[in-house]
C-alpha cells in the first residue's frame, strides 16, 4: 500500500517506540514507507534516548517470549538468568546496527525539559513518556509525530502519523 506522504518531504518527524518496534517485526505498511522516505533522505527522523529505551526494553521482553517463553516476571526471571540475557544482546545489538542506518537524530532530555513534565500533564492530561515527546517537539519544533499512540490525536500543534 503506497501511502500520500510527500507532505513530509524536507521535514523532521518524531518517532515514537511502538513505531520503530511496528516497523522492526514487520506489523506496519507507514512505517515501512516512512523509514523508506529516510533511507532515500527526503525526511529526517528525531527520537530520544528515553523513547530508545523503552525500544530496547520492549524488544527484550518480546524476544524474552519468543526465545525463551518468559511471559509473566520476564525481567525478574532474566535477571536470574545472565546466560539467557547474554543471549539477549544479540538483539539489542541488531536494534542498534538498524538504528545506526538511519538518518536519526536522537535528542537529550534535560533538567528543564523534566521541570515541564507538570504542565504539559495539567495542559493535555497526558503522562510519562507520552508528556516528554510532548514536551521536546515542541522545544524542536517538530509538528509530525510517527505513533500508535492515541493520546496525541487531540493535541493541536501535532500531526499523527498513524502507525
Amino acid at each position: 500500500m503506497n501511502y500520500n506522504l510527500k507532505f513530509l518531504h524536507g521535514k523532521a518527524v518524531f518517532v515514537d517506540a511502538n513505531a520503530f518496534i511496528y516497523h522492526l517485526y514487520g506489523m506496519s505498511e507507514m512505517t515501512k514507507e516512512v523509514f523508506k522516505l529516510n533511507e532515500l533522505g527526503q525526511i529526517k527522523l528525531i527520537t530520544t534516548t528515553r523513547v530508545i529505551d523503552e525500544v530496547f526494553h520492549k524488544i527484550l521482553l518480546i524476544r524474552a517470549k519468543e526465545k525463551f517463553n518468559i511471559e509473566k516476571k520476564a525481567i525478574k526471571k532474566l535477571r536470574k538468568d545472565k546466560e539467557k540475557v547474554k543471549k539477549l544482546a544479540e538483539d539489542i545489538k541488531l536494534i542498534i546496527t538498524f538504528l545506526n542506518g538511519l538518518n536519526l537524530k536522537i535528542k537529550e532530555i534535560t533538567k528543564n525539559d523534566l521541570l515541564k513534565l507538570p504542565n504539559i500533564m495539567q495542559k493535555y492530561g497526558i503522562f510519562g513518556n507520552d508528556a516528554l515527546i510532548l514536551i521536546i517537539m515542541k522545544k524542536y519544533n517538530l509538528k509530525y509525530l510517527l505513533s500508535s499512540d492515541q493520546n496525541f490525536k487531540n493535541i493541536q500543534s501535532i500531526e499523527l502519523i498513524k502507525v
